[in-house]
């Protein structure tokens, strides 16, 4: 184990309920035109020296729009069998000290948030399961259906070889369930934390303003 912290972000969705390849997708944010998959992968890396990104079996259109970014693909050749499998294949051999899992569709989280998850993290000697929580004063009615516990959350080396058993689409949602000893909320006044795009409704540029 090295002493790296870093984040892995899950991008092998084939964007059913989008109806088209939504990484791919330009959306305005905070006054910059870009794809979601841009849009994600440019935040993060203004908080993480490392990224790994865990795309489809020969995903050429993602790696060709990424290939000046700093980023680690990784494949995922069961990413159909669910979230699960990706998690699996993104920490498989890892040696980092701490990983923050995150979703490339999910363009609306602000540095600063993830600023904020990283330093709770740091403060329990990176020990922890980080779970960021929406501030309840920023749910609104058409959030309120929305579960207010968002991305990315963090976990210890100690976790990764029981997060690499695939459980379809529970990704680290498991380790929660298994492990709530362990897990540390921190409050997030970021709806952008909560807010992945699933189908074209859910862009909005009003959002990551």
């Amino acid at each position: 184990m090295n002493d790296t912290v870093g984040a892995i972000l899950l991008g092998a969705g084939v964007g059913r309920r989008f109806g088209s390849d939504k990484r791919l997708v330009e959306v305005e944010i905070n006054g910059r035109m870009q794809t979601i998959a841009e849009h994600t992968i440019d935040y993060y890396s203004i908080i993480f020296k490392e990224l790994r990104l865990v795309i489809r079996t020969n995903d050429k259109n993602i790696r060709a729009l990424l290939r000046t970014r700093n980023v680690d693909f990784v494949e995922a050749a069961d990413a159909h069998q669910g979230m699960g499998h990706s998690l699996a294949a993104g920490l498989a051999g890892l040696q980092w000290r701490y990983a923050f899992i995150g979703l490339l569709d999910m363009p609306f989280l602000q540095p600063e948030s993830l600023r904020q998850i990283k330093a709770r993290a740091a403060a329990t000697d990176f020990r922890k399961i980080i779970r960021p929580r929406l501030d309840p004063e920023l749910i609104s009615e058409s959030d309120a259906e929305m579960p207010p516990w968002g991305h990315p959350i963090g976990i210890p080396h100690a976790l990764f070889a029981e997060a690499c058993i695939p459980e379809g689409d529970q990704g680290a949602r498991k380790l929660l369930r298994k492990h709530p000893d362990l897990v540390e909320e921190v409050l997030i006044s970021d709806t952008g934390i909560i807010r992945d795009v699933d189908r074209p409704g859910d862009i909005s540029t009003s959002r990551g303003e």
